[in-house]
């Protein structure tokens, strides 16, 4: 094909790539609220939420910013770190509305030197508001959770070891904001 020459999508073509650039909006936003938990990043955590979204667990209903302060002071208290892992994600898109239902594995070293992991879903509304999609509701379903006897390992990155090694960080030192990353 030659510069001068004009493609036109086809209307069902367009309808598919529309599609896959909402799934996958919503899927950094996803990425987004789980890199924030997990760095203590609450303008990245809320960076992916529209302001009036809530979030429920446990039987407790809360903002995402309440949801997000209240998991922050827990972990911070209790944990060294923290992993919200995601698996699959079946997300069904109607015009602004997704209703998406995302896996997860969650796994935390808590300050007593034990490892804790949990499974479950996220089950989120999300909805485009000025052609940005974020999450308007979220319920947190957790299907098992248990401390992990079998597979604790040692902490393989202290975070006292010299700077050449890239050590993990809840904030912004962590090596995932580094840009250009070096060690």
């Amino acid at each position: 094909m030659t510069g001068s020459e004009a493609t036109t999508m086809s209307a069902s073509e367009y309808a598919r790539m529309r599609k896959l650039l909402d799934r996958q909006d919503i899927a950094d936003c996803l990425a987004r609220i789980a890199h924030g938990a997990d760095r203590f990043d609450k303008e990245l955590y809320l960076s992916a939420c529209h302001p009036d979204a809530q979030v429920s667990v446990g039987g407790f209903l809360s903002s995402a910013e309440e949801s997000y302060e209240g998991g922050k002071a827990g972990h911070d208290e209790g944990t060294l770190s923290t992993n919200h892992c995601l698996s699959t994600s079946n997300c069904d898109i109607q015009g602004d509305v997704a209703h998406v239902e995302t896996y997860h594995i969650y796994c935390a070293r808590t300050r007593d030197d034990t490892s804790w992991a949990a499974t479950g879903r996220y089950i989120d509304q999300f909805e485009r508001r000025q052609g940005k999609w974020g999450l308007v509701f979220r319920h947190i379903s957790v299907e098992w959770t248990g401390q992990l006897t079998h597979f604790d390992l040692p902490l393989l990155t202290d975070p006292n070891e010299p700077k050449h090694r890239l050590s993990p960080a809840r904030d912004k030192s962590d090596p995932s904001y580094l840009r250009p990353l070096r060690a």
